[in-house]
């Protein structure tokens, strides 16, 4: 599958040698299931005894597994008067092999709001139809953990008709650049792959606090507090 592949037609004559060019070849069935490309002879530079080769490439069409052919008929023109052969069947068996999934960043970089959690989606594709299972994790040294460094992130849609849903929860103040893995992976173990996702997250203005505080006064007497905030 997905591969390239050169093929090899031979015509036989029983009676003459070929002509070093060759001969004459038609293709009469092309490939329902892929594409040839052009036509070359195969001979070298003698004339060969009864046979006569050609060659071209097969390039099956993309995630195509299955059967498919190619039919083609030869004429030996070394004798004017040679006539058309019978036609010629190639038959192709094109194997299957595992598609990775496929992640497409809607952005490179995901913008936030401190104090805010935030949602965002990812397009995904699996050429296979393959059932599939996204998780996250954010890089913390050499391992790779759900929460670090105020961010706590979690798949809140797993993969669905295209696409999936992560929500970022930070603590509050939390702001600047935060990077995080997605990780999609087929449920049945055998591929799996990686995207990183660039968080920026901007922060606000927070109001002031005013700290409360209590005090006693004795009647007819001054008392001076100092009042704080934050």
């Amino acid at each position: 599958e997905d591969e390239i592949r050169e093929i090899n037609l031979v015509g036989f004559d029983p009676n003459l040698a070929w002509p070093t060019e060759g001969g004459d070849i038609e293709i009469t069935k092309e490939p329902s299931n892929g594409a040839i490309g052009d036509m070359q002879t195969n001979n070298g530079d003698e004339e060969i005894e009864k046979l006569s080769q050609w060659k071209l490439d097969y390039t099956p069409n993309p995630n195509y597994a299955g059967l498919d052919s190619i039919s083609y008929k030869v004429k030996n023109t070394t004798d004017d008067a040679a006539e058309w052969s019978e036609v010629g069947t190639i038959y192709i068996t094109i194997t299957a092999q595992n598609d990775l999934p496929e992640i497409t960043l809607r952005n490179a970089t995901e913008d936030m709001t401190e104090d805010t959690d935030f949602t965002f989606l990812v397009d995904y594709l699996d050429p296979d139809d393959t059932a599939l299972t996204a998780s996250v994790c954010i890089p913390d040294g050499d391992t790779c953990v759900e929460y670090s460094e105020g961010i706590l992130a979690s798949v809140t849609e797993q993969p669905s008709g295209g696409t999936l849903a992560i929500t970022i929860d930070p603590d509050s103040d939390i702001n600047g650049e935060r990077v995080i893995l997605l990780t999609l992976a087929e449920d049945d173990g055998e591929a799996e792959v990686e995207a990183t996702i660039l968080l920026d997250i901007a922060a606000v203005n927070d109001p002031p606090v005013a700290d409360a505080s209590a005090f006693n006064v004795s009647e007819d007497s001054v008392y001076t507090h100092q009042l704080t905030g934050s």
